[in-house]
């Protein structure tokens, strides 16, 4: 095992993950610092887009197009 990491084979797949694990780090990072704050935007989003869906619904005479009353 130690002759495959000593190797340049080795060594270019130590490095990339290595970069693996730093990248996961960081979005686990990221996602504790910023999960919180992007899910209320989602939610914030998703409320109002139902808001105006429905009231768009409700003008319309139940959802139902003038031409077909």
């Amino acid at each position: 095992m130690f002759k495959f990491l000593r190797s340049a084979r080795g060594q270019g797949m130590v490095e990339y993950i290595l970069i693996v694990v730093v990248v996961v780090g960081l979005v686990l990072v990221g996602y504790r610092a910023f999960g919180g704050k992007v899910k209320e935007a989602f939610n914030e989003g998703g409320n109002q887009i139902e808001a105006e869906s429905s009231a768009a619904y409700n003008a319309s005479g139940s959802g139902r197009d003038a031409a077909y009353q």
